[in-house]
């Protein structure tokens, strides 16, 4: 049989025991302090961040407003741009004088001088007296057969009349076969060809007549 002597006096076992529990609270204290630390840390860092996305977001959302009404007014323009162009495709097609005339400064020889173009949709034929019609005013109205021609001629073309001047017969013959290769100036009618004197030379003057096919005089 043993025995055990404590040696160590009470209050000194009581000491120990107590500061091993004021460590205890002491480490849990300290913890608690820097979680809660902690946690406004994040809280303050989370704020920080919230606010920089709320003005990254409303940047966003002033740069996707200004993007749609960029886009609104593009589309807008390309309606207008598109309407346009169907207008001067339909323009181009139903009124081919700008073409004929462009092509007609392309081929046309070095050798002649035009000094007047007119057309109209009946050539020589026109009003008693021999004046030709108006066409910076529209026709009175009318109806049968009058409307119809009109028609017609809007879809064939007019007739152009030109006169001019010439070097020589050579350049007037190459002018009719540069006419006759222009559409709707298939038909090229010499009305005049008279020499007449001009400075101190003379000069070939001409007078002709451009028709579609379909047109007869």
């Amino acid at each position: 049989m043993s025995c055990a002597v404590n040696l160590l006096p009470e209050s000194c076992h009581n000491a120990h025991v107590r500061a091993v529990h004021r460590n205890v609270w002491t480490g849990i204290l300290v913890s608690a302090g820097l979680l809660v630390v902690g946690t406004w840390v994040a809280l303050r860092a989370s704020d920080h961040a919230l606010g920089r996305l709320g003005r990254e977001l409303n940047g966003l959302q002033l740069k996707q407003s200004e993007l749609d009404r960029q886009s609104t007014l593009a589309t807008r323009i390309r309606n207008d741009l598109v309407s346009q162009g169907r207008a001067l495709c339909a323009l181009r097609q139903e009124h081919a004088l700008p073409a004929q005339l462009l092509q007609l400064a392309r081929t046309a020889p070095a050798g002649i001088v035009l000094t007047q173009i007119s057309t109209n949709g009946s050539g020589r034929a026109g009003p008693p007296g021999g004046t030709q019609p108006n066409l910076l005013r529209p026709p009175a109205a009318s109806t049968g057969r009058p409307q119809t021609a009109t028609a017609a001629t809007e879809r064939t073309g007019r007739v152009a009349s030109m006169r001019g001047y010439a070097v020589n017969h050579d350049e007037l013959t190459r002018l009719i076969e540069a006419l006759q290769h222009i559409s709707q100036w298939n038909r090229v009618e010499l009305l005049r060809a008279a020499r007449e004197p001009y400075r101190a030379s003379t000069a070939l003057a001409f007078q002709l007549e451009c028709r579609p096919p379909e047109i007869v005089p």
